[in-house]
């Protein structure tokens, strides 16, 4: 048996009316924001929002405390970030939006309960010229002019890549970039830094007045929509714990990389480990069934990435947590690898790596016997989608910020989600998950290629059969 958690929680499958009665409270606000242009958005949301406080009776006497609470709790946040964006008016649908999107970040920061007992990380600081001085074949630290700048490579052999550095304490580099330079302090083995090698976007960190921090992070080549925000860099415990996995607990400042012990020892033996519990407006990837702590299934997406892309070596897994469904998460992976270069390889890695953590049927013989089967379950999902636009963006952040609402009000009424799992002796005890043995095959890859089309046009036809 495997259970789909994804669906488990979007079905509302908990059967308590507390619960049912605060998700339409929910998804009327996301409604409104659907049907409503963005110059509307602000005072609908807020014409809501005071409704449930002016009308209680139409809220369910078990929740009319704690909507009023939250209502309250959002219109403050609403109301000061209008009074700070007041001389900065926005005139078009983009601005709107952008600011929209800071709005759900504050609201989210507002409403979110923080995690009692952080882990405990031992944090590094380490200069670039350290890292320049201990390998000047990988890594040189440049001061000089107005634009400092680090120069990084896998080898000798390889073509030297320019990372420009941030000039504002408050902007640093998170994600692939921040790896690279974590790989290299590491000493990681070729092959690891070289899977990293361009990397595939820009990710920032920022903190502090949003339109300098803005600027800046465009500057350095990130989009505006990708900005992750923080109130503070001043407790940086915090801000490791709140990454997916320990490679990247690491953020370039604009001279040293910040880093756990946790990441270097990631980074130098290829082995990663799922760390978040909870990471606030981007959601929990962890559960917990009768005491035992299981990763869900876009955390297995995080760990399965690494490996199919050849950024890490291996991960710890649980014959208990094979039982929770990778679901939409095989299409949002194949979305993501079927643009890069060698996709119908990686596609390959990614199956073979499925059957051995348990997420592929007895009868499904190739990738896309995976694929049919779940994006049947899913056939809403369009592989042909671009890059979200402001909007777009805004409107993926909504669907975020009420997942996270909801989220905080199971955990105050202690609401369980539904979860069953079949247990047997031993099925907490864990195994390495690694691509050891497995060969490429490129008349396999080119066969995945070849059926890369008609699997393409079976989706269309499932999508436009959708009620």
């Amino acid at each position: 048996m495997i259970t789909d958690l994804s669906t488990l929680l979007r079905d509302n499958a908990t059967d308590d009316p507390r619960r049912d009665a605060y998700v339409s409270l929910l998804n009327e606000l996301q409604e409104t924001v659907l049907r409503s242009p963005t110059r509307h958005w602000w005072t609908r949301v807020c014409a809501i929002l005071l409704e449930w406080q002016a009308r209680p009776d139409r809220i369910p006497s078990e929740i009319r405390e704690y909507a009023a609470e939250q209502a309250s709790l959002v219109l403050d946040v609403l109301r000061a970030h209008a009074r700070e964006t007041r001389a900065l008016p926005a005139k078009d649908d983009p601005g709107r939006a952008r600011r929209a999107q800071d709005a759900i970040h504050l609201i989210a920061h507002a409403i979110h309960e923080e995690p009692t007992g952080t882990p405990v990380f031992t944090l590094r600081r380490i200069p670039f010229s350290q890292i320049a001085s201990a390998e000047p074949e990988r890594l040189s630290y440049h001061t000089d002019g107005d634009s400092p700048h680090l120069l990084v490579r896998a080898d000798a052999e390889s073509i030297w890549l320019r990372v420009t550095l941030s000039r504002l304490p408050e902007v640093m580099y998170k994600g692939g970039i921040a790896r690279v330079v974590l790989k290299i302090a590491a000493g990681s083995p070729r092959i690891l830094l070289q899977a990293e090698l361009p990397p595939n976007d820009i990710d920032i960190i920022a903190r502090g007045h949003r339109p300098t921090a803005t600027s800046e992070a465009i500057r350095l080549g990130a989009d505006a929509g990708g900005i992750e925000w923080m109130e503070s860099f001043d407790d940086i415990g915090p801000m490791m714990s709140g990454r997916d996995l320990d490679i990247n607990q690491c953020f370039l400042s604009g001279d040293a990389l910040l880093c756990t012990e946790e990441a270097l020892a990631a980074a130098r033996t290829g082995k990663i480990h799922h760390e978040a519990e909870d990471r606030g407006l981007y959601g929990t990837e962890v559960v917990y069934y009768e005491g035992e702590h299981l990763v869900k299934n876009r955390g297995v997406y995080r760990l399965a990435k690494f490996l199919v892309e050849g950024k890490a070596r291996s991960f710890d897994f649980t014959p208990l947590n094979e039982q929770i469904d990778l679901g939409i998460y095989w299409l949002v992976l194949i979305r993501k690898i079927g643009r890069k270069r060698d996709a119908w390889r990686l596609m390959n890695r990614l199956y073979e790596l499925g059957r051995r953590i348990g997420q592929v049927r007895e009868d499904e013989r190739t990738v896309y016997d995976v694929l049919d089967r779940v994006h049947g379950e899913y056939p809403f999902f369009d592989f042909d989608d671009g890059a979200l636009d402001e909007i777009g963006v805004a409107y993926w952040l909504s669907s975020k910020l009420a997942r996270l609402a909801d989220r905080v009000f199971r955990h105050r009424y202690a609401i369980p989600i539904g979860l069953e799992l079949a247990r047997r002796p031993g099925d907490m005890d864990p195994y390495p998950v690694t691509l050891d043995g497995y060969v490429d095959d490129a008349a396999a890859d080119r066969r995945t290629a070849e059926e890369w089309p008609a699997f393409l046009e079976r989706c269309r036809q499932r999508s436009a059969a959708k009620p």
